[in-house]
């Protein structure tokens, strides 16, 4: 299979979404290894809004998308947005559902899309693959979307120009909290490397 440009959960099982809705396990066990088409914002209304297409791959928690941008503009400008950080939300647009109470139990993906905030607390990008000039494709597993309610720790340690270079000083060590599905932080390798969490 080709290089997907982006993978992660277009919905994740056992999560209560802001319609109220909870999606259950195997609800779309039937579109494994399905194709449906990748959305802007669930914009159905103009051509230009197809982005490209995403495969479906069912799991036990949930319903994983790997996506390819299409080569339009709006599909390179979103690709861009992708592979900045800038968007990292998913959803789907599903029919066809079978419910019990809010728990929905059976239904039909139309589309995944791109979005500024999903429904559902789980569905995110957790991979982005980078094309090179010279062809090459990276995926971008030097760097981790943190996303759990622990608090971090961040110590710099850096050569003072002021003493001989085999003294080190430690900065004050960095706290910072970061909430459960609401807030995320990239790291860069390097800081991954300094990274330590109590």
């Amino acid at each position: 299979m080709e290089a997907a440009d982006f993978s992660g959960y277009a919905t994740k099982a056992g999560l209560k979404c802001s319609d109220g809705r909870t999606i259950l396990p195997d609800a779309f066990k039937h579109q494994d290894g399905g194709k449906v088409p990748l959305v802007w914002q669930h914009g159905h209304d103009k051509p230009a809004n197809v982005l490209g297409h995403a495969l479906l791959e069912n799991r036990s928690d949930g319903v994983y998308a790997y996506a390819f941008f299409n080569s339009t503009p709006d599909a390179q400008s979103a690709k861009t947005l992708v592979q900045h950080g800038d968007i990292t939300a998913l959803s789907i647009y599903a029919n066809k559902l079978v419910e019990r109470g809010k728990s929905v139990l059976h239904g039909a993906i139309r589309e995944v899309s791109l979005v500024l905030s999903g429904a559902n607390p789980g569905a995110f990008i957790d991979n982005v693959a980078l094309a090179h000039a010279d062809g090459d494709v990276e995926t971008l597993e030097d760097e981790a979307i943190i996303y759990t309610g622990l608090d971090l720790e961040h110590e710099d340690i850096s050569p003072m120009r002021a003493r001989s270079s085999t003294q080190k000083r430690t900065s004050p060590t960095t706290r910072m909290k970061i909430r459960p599905c609401k807030t995320f932080t990239i790291l860069s390798q390097m800081s991954r490397r300094m990274l330590s969490i109590s």
